[in-house]
This record gives structure tokens, C-alpha cells and sequence, in this order.
């Protein structure tokens, strides 16, 4: 008689367990760019698939749990982050590092495939960010994603305010110069694949709002192939050619990545008339992960302006 009473006690006390964890882990549901998503109220450990998430949530006082790599030449906020285990290797995930780091949130990247994606959700709910397609130049859209997911709205207005000040008084110091001057902004990732950056891609936005215009060949490019267009070497020279200056990428400390090196020493970089007439200057980062890369962009504009001026 005495076992079954005892037996209904620990299952009238584990119902009441479970009762009372689903009342404290209250969830809401967010928009993002792929669809709702029901997410804990408030996360408590959230882990990171890519940088293009890590870098907003250090930004907005938050650090994860777990993060996708980045080299420590591109981030501002190695110090923070440099001990936090690394669970991914651009889209390869571990998945089974991810199950043991408990996370109750994850952000991950539409390039992540569905199977991934599909394991991940099995561990904790995913936040899909936007890192290529129609999302890819909206760098700011993705981190107020990121802001809503983690309670953060107010420091991220305050971030965008701080950023928006910053291209007036830009466009103010400088309206002289920027009146008179065009620009084109270009990278190489990948020896002999130039990219040209139009003002429709990320950095293109951080540079119209301080006032940037873009020279009409390069910007041209823009209307059939998108924001960010990969040309060859050879094409690349049309693609500049009425440029008053030239802007390339530089990492967030300041050096060239290897392949951006080494064509700059080629015959067809010299060759770009910008180059010839000494107007080429480093600008930035230019897969922009959050503010920290935007006003690395700016402190370089600002650089070459006062270069261009002669201030």
C-alpha cells in the first residue's frame, strides 16, 4: 500500500518540478529576417555560429557562451573574447561542443545548411542572421535583431544615434571636399578576384551617410549584380577608371590582408588613375559586423578627407 503512495508523491512532485520550470522560463517570440522565432524572455547563454553575431552582442554588453572563429587582427574586442571556446570554423560546426556549452539561445548564418540548422534547433532556439543575400548589406537591421533577441534596444539606439552624429558632423567639416570628390572602394580576398563595393553594400552605407558619392563607373555595376560585385583583375581597371580616389579594405589593426598586399604591388593596381595621382587610402573593414567596424570606416575617411584637403 505504501509504494504506490510514495510512487504518485514523485510524480505529482516531478509534475510539479517541470510546472514550475515552464512558468520560470517564460519565452517570447521576435521578427527576424527569416520568420518569428520563440526565444527565451531572457537569455541567459547564448552562443554565436559566426563573428557577424559576436561582435553586436559584445558591442551591447553581452558575451556568449561559445563563438564561431575570428582572427584576432579583426576584432577590436580580442581582450573579451579571446578565451571563449571557438565552436565553429566558418560553417563547419560542432555541434556536439555547441550540446555541451547548454546554450538556451543561438545565432546562426543563412549559409548554415537546413540539416545544420535542424541540429542546432534540437539544442536550443536559432536565430538565423542574414550574411549573404537581399540581408547582407542591412548591417544595421541584423544587429537590431540581435538587440531585440538579447534585451538590448536602448543601448543599441544609442549606438545608431552616436553613429549617425558622427557622418553629420562629417558631412559638416568636410562639405567642401565632398562636393568635389567621388570615390570607388574595392577588396581582394582571393588572389586575381577583386571585389568592387558599390553604395548599396555595407561600407557603401556607413560612407553616403558621412556625405561619400560614388564615381559612376563602379556604382554602375551595381544595377545587375548587386551591392558587393566580383570582377577580374582585368576589369577591374573600367570599373575605377573615373575615380577621383580609390578605397580599399585594411583589418581592423590596421594591416593589409595578403592578397590586398600583393596586388597592390601589381602593374594594374599602379595602373588605376586614382592610384597614378596618389589618391588611394586604406578604409576599412569592409564585412561589417557592427559599430566598431562603421567608425573604423569613419576614423579612415576622415583620415583621407583631411589628406585630400591637405588639412
Amino acid at each position: 500500500m505504501h509504494i504506490p503512495s510514495l510512487r504518485s508523491a514523485v510524480y505529482g512532485l516531478a509534475a510539479a518540478l517541470l510546472l514550475t520550470g515552464s512558468v520560470m522560463a517564460q519565452t517570447r517570440t521576435i521578427e527576424t529576417t527569416f520568420g518569428p522565432v520563440e526565444i527565451p524572455e531572457n537569455p541567459q547563454r547564448i552562443i554565436t555560429t559566426h563573428y557577424i553575431a559576436t561582435q553586436p552582442l559584445v558591442e551591447l554588453g553581452v558575451l556568449p557562451v561559445g563563438q564561431g572563429r575570428i582572427d584576432e587582427a579583426n576584432t577590436p574586442f580580442w581582450d573579451q573574447i579571446s578565451d571563449i571556446p571557438f565552436i565553429s570554423e566558418g560553417v563547419e560546426i560542432n555541434v556536439e561542443q555547441v550540446a555541451a556549452l547548454q546554450p538556451d539561445l543561438i545565432f546562426s548564418i543563412n549559409l548554415a545548411d537546413e540539416q545544420q540548422l535542424a541540429q542546432l534547433r534540437e539544442i536550443a532556439p536559432v536565430i538565423v542572421i542574414g550574411i549573404r543575400g537581399a540581408d547582407r548589406s542591412n548591417w544595421q537591421n541584423r544587429v537590431h535583431q540581435i538587440a531585440d533577441a538579447v534585451n538590448k534596444l536602448p543601448e543599441y539606439e544609442e549606438l545608431e544615434t552616436q553613429l549617425a552624429a558622427r557622418q553629420q558632423q562629417i558631412k559638416t567639416d568636410y562639405a567642401d571636399v565632398l562636393a568635389n570628390e567621388n570615390f570607388s572602394v574595392f577588396s581582394v580576398w582571393t588572389p586575381g578576384q577583386p571585389v568592387v563595393f558599390t553604395s548599396e553594400s555595407m561600407s557603401g552605407k556607413i560612407l553616403t551617410g558621412a556625405g561619400a558619392q560614388y564615381a559612376p563607373a563602379s556604382e554602375a555595376l551595381a544595377l545587375p549584380e548587386g551591392a558587393d560585385v566580383n570582377l577580374s583583375e582585368e576589369t577591374l581597371g573600367d570599373a575605377l577608371v573615373d575615380s577621383k580616389n580609390v578605397l580599399y579594405n585594411i583589418n581592423l589593426d590596421g594591416s593589409d590582408n595578403p592578397a590586398t598586399a600583393e596586388f597592390k604591388q601589381s602593374a594594374v593596381y599602379e595602373a588605376i588613375p586614382a592610384v597614378a595621382a596618389g589618391r588611394s587610402f586604406p578604409i576599412g573593414k569592409l564585412t561589417i559586423a557592427g559599430f566598431a567596424d562603421a567608425n573604423f570606416i569613419l576614423d579612415n575617411f576622415e583620415k583621407a578627407l583631411a589628406n585630400i584637403s591637405g588639412k
